[in-house]
């Protein structure tokens, strides 16, 4: 049933506003929902037509963005419902993380190899933080976009900053099942999660806005399209200054011309915009798209004399897809 507005509109103002939520924690959600209404061509009188191009969708988001949560909410709450627009909100300002949402109380692993993961998990879970959620509607299901504070510090270099998490349970048998993914770009741990039957879209709220048309068009081409891309490496770059660049080479199955995609993703968390920039180049061979990439990584450091550096980016140990 489409959303109306009335008191469920009201309340979710009213929480917007003393949760503190900024135009900003919403416009990067509000950007991907206006886009994909576009595509669906399910239009209202403040949506672009399924005719428009990308950048009428970007206009129509920033118009609802600069009117403020008010405006955004109200949209929100039209496209994807009151409940999904109240867990926006909160993930939006309070940053939670894995710990936080007690989503394995009183299960158990179901096997010994999941017992790893979740104590894997167990160790970081206080650096995971929750950027979006969904929930099956029996609630068996859980599906998590999380964000690992505590890459930049791995010993991997050009470690990846997102995770993909689906939790099942048993309530029955008192025990549950999970799997995690670590990508480089948010869109492929969604697209991840839906391939596993992710009931709704994940979008991350509360994070870095994109810069233009193209960014949310690029994200959305990969956020929904499962079996199209095959990720063949990946480097983020992640001083801790505030300027983060992530790399990414995939592989296109529906384009023979110029298979090998390059993504450069650049964010800048310190800005007065907070903004992030994804460009995407193509490329004939792997050899040509390798090539490209290695001119994007990071010098490797200078360490004092006598002393071994790790094995340094440009390196066959750089960062390369899990099988």
């Amino acid at each position: 049933m489409p959303f109306d507005g009335g008191d469920d509109q009201r309340r979710l103002v009213a929480l917007a506003t003393s949760l503190g939520v900024a135009p900003s924690d919403l416009a990067g959600v509000v950007h991907h929902t206006a886009y994909e209404e576009a595509l669906t061509g399910d239009a209202t009188a403040v949506s672009p037509t399924s005719s428009r191009k990308p950048e009428d969708a970007f206009d129509v988001a920033l118009s609802i963005n600069a009117a403020g949560p008010g405006r955004q909410v109200a949209y929100l709450a039209s496209r994807v419902g009151a409940v999904d627009t109240e867990r926006l909100l909160r993930a939006a300002v309070v940053r939670a993380t894995l710990d936080d949402l007690h989503l394995l109380e009183d299960l158990e692993p179901v096997s010994d190899s999941v017992a790893a993961v979740a104590d894997g998990l167990d160790l970081r879970a206080a650096d995971l933080s929750v950027l979006a959620h969904q929930h099956s509607l029996d609630h068996r299901d859980s599906y998590l976009l999380l964000y690992d504070n505590a890459a930049m510090l791995s010993d991997i270099p050009g470690a990846r900053e997102y995770v993909g998490l689906h939790i099942t349970r048993d309530p029955t048998a008192g025990t549950f099942d999970l799997a995690d993914q670590e990508v480089p770009l948010w869109p492929l741990a969604r697209v991840w999660l839906l391939a596993l039957g992710c009931p709704a879209p994940l979008y991350p709220a509360g994070s870095p806005i994109p810069a233009d048309a193209g960014t949310v068009r690029i994200e959305h081409t990969i956020a929904t399209s499962p079996d199209r891309y095959s990720l063949v490496e990946d480097y983020t770059h992640n001083p801790g200054t505030g300027a983060i660049k992530t790399s990414v080479i995939l592989l296109d199955h529906q384009d023979t011309a110029s298979p090998y995609r390059l993504l450069v993703e650049d964010t800048f968390t310190t800005s007065p915009t907070f903004t992030y920039r994804v460009v995407e180049h193509g490329f004939a061979t792997a050899q040509e798209a390798s090539e490209a990439f290695e001119a994007l990584l990071p010098p490797p450091p200078d360490f004092a004399v006598g002393r071994l550096p790790p094995t340094p980016p440009s390196s066959p140990g750089r960062r390369r897809t899990r099988d």
